[in-house]
């Protein structure tokens, strides 16, 4: 039996998207900037996934622009705000759970005399709010945080850092990084949001950023003047058109409970065996991600044990800083042990119920050989 249970790393694209795909690059294949009717064709597929995208977050199409996925959309929300509004406050501030699509343009932006500022996390993963109300001031221009931790999934309060922000400093701007969070939580609007494909069963090589009226951006990107000239570059009408269909998918089927379920199935499976962390907060994070220390083994060790039996998991990501790899989970402040013992088993709807009994059965098993091993 295969069982994949990486679905925060991609997710399989579903065969509705791949039919559509299919059939617009033999059919529509036309460049959408072309004036003539293959052209025209093609911007109606992008206009079709924009219109999916604004009509859910309730916005005008106009502030939506698509990327090549969600890395570029992410250097585009900071750097193009940031390096657009140098007078508006040199103070940029973020967390140090971001993913390196955040955390490398703060570094960057760093080297260009900027006063970067990253909130720490309090035990276990918990954002420090009060830290991150300390570090506002009146220079503060921008402050970026995500609105699902990708390794353990735990929620940052989007409201509450919004009430924070306005406490403290109305002009600043959050961006909040939602690629993980997208169709598996209710969205908290932000001054800018950044979104992927192939974390909602579309196309790799496709995102969005939603930016609110009215803030100044800088192009990342120059060229013929795609995307109203924010993103340059032809569009990628294929892809574009599958994230359109995938996210109409999921709005029409949401299985969001039905993955929290499979979750909770899994958590209470495993949650007996000895010598165990549960990382994720069960009662504060995504449906869809459960992060456990199978403390004394190394992950690197469980994952490829299990892929031996099928199963697909992931050992979470390290990022590096001054040439020293240090895993996300150490930033976020567990310990190193747990850490380097850490799996990340991340679900979708496609998951059944007898995957995830196989997958218990198989995770306690082989753990226990390990053990013994190691003895």
């Amino acid at each position: 039996m295969q069982v994949y249970l990486d679905n925060s790393a991609t997710t399989k694209t579903f065969s509705v998207v791949n039919e559509k795909m299919i059939e617009m690059m033999t059919e529509n294949y036309g460049n959408p900037s072309s004036l003539h009717r293959m052209g025209m064709n093609a911007e109606d597929k992008i206009s079709f996934a924009r219109g999916v995208l604004s009509s859910y977050l309730k916005c005008n199409e106009k502030n939506i622009y698509f990327t090549s996925g969600g890395t570029e959309a992410n250097n585009l929300a900071i750097l193009g705000y940031v390096l657009r509004n140098p007078r508006k406050g040199k103070r940029i501030i973020t967390t140090v759970a971001e993913h390196a699509s955040v955390s490398e343009p703060f570094k960057y932006l760093e080297t260009q005399g900027y006063d970067v500022k990253y909130v720490k996390c309090r035990e276990n993963g918990k954002l420090d709010y009060d830290e991150l109300s300390s570090l506002i001031d009146d220079n503060t221009s921008f402050v970026s945080v995500m609105q699902v931790n990708n390794e353990t999934g735990e929620i940052f309060d989007i409201k509450k850092i919004k009430e924070i922000i306005s406490s403290k400093n109305k002009n600043t701007v959050l961006h909040s990084d939602c690629v993980q969070s997208f169709m598996k939580i209710p969205l908290e609007k932000a001054d800018i949001l950044t979104f992927s494909s192939h974390k909602i069963n579309g196309p790799k090589g496709v995102g969005a950023i939603y930016i609110k009226d009215g803030l100044l951006m800088k192009p990342v990107i120059y060229g013929g003047g795609q995307e109203r000239g924010l993103r340059n570059g032809t569009e990628n009408a294929v892809g574009i058109y599958g994230f359109g269909i995938a996210l109409s998918e999921h709005i029409k089927n949401d299985k969001t409970d039905y993955i929290k379920a499979l979750k909770l199935r899994l958590l209470n499976g495993l949650k007996d065996m000895e010598k165990i962390h549960i990382n994720t907060d069960t009662e504060n994070s995504a449906p869809h991600i459960l992060n456990i220390s199978f403390t004394g083994i190394r992950s690197e060790i469980i994952l490829h044990t299990l892929e031996q039996f099928g199963i697909y998991v992931s050992s979470g990501s390290a990022c590096s800083n001054n040439g020293v790899k240090e895993k996300v989970l150490e930033k976020m402040g567990f310990s190193k042990q747990l850490a380097d013992s850490a799996i990340r088993f991340s679900l979708s709807g496609d998951n059944t119920e007898e995957e995830i009994d196989y997958a218990i059965e198989t995770v306690k098993r082989e753990i226990e050989i390990l053990r013994k091993r190691l003895k």
